[in-house]
């Protein structure tokens, strides 16, 4: 399906754009998306000329599927906070290894919420931002936060702000480097999710003060809470930030004295989420936010995780829909750069010196034509 003609966005043959044209990095950007242009205008308004109807479906969310799997999602939530205490625990408090198949089901939740962050889960905006602000509610964190976070990583991963198994040899040792790492790694960073989101009920002077000392060349976390200063983001953070206090207060509660199943649960899920983040980027080619590792998975797993093990494509391509993704690398011919958990393991090395990574300047995206 590759357009005909000399360069990237060339028409086809009858006039037409293709589904890959159309769903080029450049051409459809995740901003003007995420500030309410719909994608098919966005296509329209910067890649003049015709638009095929097979591109502007591609470019569509699969509304009714997505809603299918957010409601699975929403209601296995539902069941391990809410549910699960009074109707099956109080009965045979063995049933409560249910929530091991919940706490393995972690990735395909975050995934949804990373549907949504892209505006890819939904096709209505308020829809979309809507489902992401439930789902987050679960995961533990103000959907903002996690919006906010996931695109400042789009834009400085593998940069100094943004890689974080990384450390400059010539001012710290190995073993200072890896306390921190391995913290970070196996719970680390889903804790600081959780604790940030209570933060924010902080008062606005405190904020600011947090913001000051956090601030820091190879940090994210500035820039982050500079973004909550955008009109309405702060006050809808807070809502949120109060609802999942008070699911996860309400949970605890109901759990009573079967609390340490819950505990054991968000542990595990601090683990999944935290382990899982960076095991794409781990020693990859530095100063290259668009470069990410496409891992293998049974097929099967892979599209019960929407794909989300396609990252280097995705990271190529921020603003496709997760069914998009096979395609696009397909047409890409990139090949997989590694087996799922071998790479996922491959992190337990520890962090790397600075010197370490690759340099050799990314593949240009259009290389290829």
């Amino acid at each position: 399906m590759a357009a005909s003609g000399a360069g990237p966005g060339a028409l086809n043959a009858s006039g037409h754009r293709t589904v890959i044209d159309a769903l080029q990095y450049r051409f459809l950007s995740r901003w003007q998306f995420l500030n309410g242009g719909s994608r098919r205008s966005i296509v329209q308004t910067i890649l003049p000329g015709k638009v095929t109807e097979a591109a502007s479906l591609a470019l569509a969310p699969r509304s009714r599927a997505n809603a299918t799997r957010l409601a699975v999602a929403l209601a296995a939530q539902v069941f391990q906070f809410v549910l699960l205490w009074p109707f099956l625990l109080p009965a045979n408090p063995a049933r409560g290894a249910t929530r091991v198949l919940l706490v393995l089901l972690t990735p395909v939740q975050w995934a949804l919420i990373h549907e949504a962050i892209h505006g890819s889960l939904l096709g209505r905006r308020t829809a979309n931002d809507l489902a992401g602000r439930l789902l987050s509610t679960f995961h533990g964190a103000p959907f903002r936060v996690l919006r906010l976070g996931h695109l400042l990583h789009h834009q400085h991963s593998r940069c100094p702000r943004e890689r974080s198994e990384v450390y400059d040899a010539r001012s710290r040792s190995w073993w200072r480097a890896a306390l921190p790492y391995y913290l970070w790694l196996l719970g680390g960073l889903y804790v600081t999710e959780l604790a940030l989101g209570q933060f924010l009920l902080l008062p606005k002077v405190a904020l600011r003060r947090l913001e000051r000392s956090v601030d820091g060349p190879n940090t994210v976390a500035g820039l982050l809470l500079r973004g909550l200063r955008q009109p309405g983001a702060l006050s809808e953070a807070r809502a949120d930030a109060l609802a999942t206090a008070l699911t996860f207060g309400v949970a605890s509660l109901l759990y009573g004295v079967h609390l340490w199943m819950l505990a054991i649960a968000l542990l595990a899920r601090a683990f999944f989420i935290s382990f899982a983040d960076n095991a794409y980027h781990y020693g990859t080619v530095r100063d290259a936010p668009r470069q990410a590792r496409n891992l293998r998975l049974p097929a099967p797993l892979q599209v019960a995780m929407l794909n989300f093990t396609l990252h280097g494509t995705h990271h190529r391509h921020p603003a496709a829909p997760w069914h998009c993704l096979p395609l696009l690398f397909r047409e890409e011919a990139e090949g997989w750069d590694g087996g799922y958990l071998r790479t996922q393991l491959r992190q337990l090395r520890g962090p790397l010196p600075l010197d370490r990574l690759p340099v050799a300047a990314p593949r240009p995206l259009d290389a290829r034509r």
